[in-house]
């Protein structure tokens, strides 16, 4: 399944539809997948930020924390 932030209604019941189709499994590798992605998306956009305080040994603890949570997996 592609990424959707909106869409149009006959869109958005597609989406659910397919997910209701979706086994245990399924939904929770949809979800897995998507936490990790979401995270590893958070942790790339504060690399190419340029916040005060949060420089890149900050940047990295966050990273190695995130990996050894599991919440991303590179």
């Amino acid at each position: 399944m592609g990424k959707v932030k909106d869409g149009t209604p006959k869109e958005i019941h597609s989406r659910a539809v397919a997910l209701r189709k979706m086994t245990d499994a399924q939904l929770v590798a949809q979800v897995t997948a998507a936490h990790r992605d979401t995270a590893a998306l958070f942790i790339e956009e504060l690399k190419a930020a340029s916040i005060p305080g949060i420089g890149k040994v900050t940047v990295k603890k966050i990273e190695t924390f995130a990996r050894e949570k599991g919440y991303t997996s590179n």
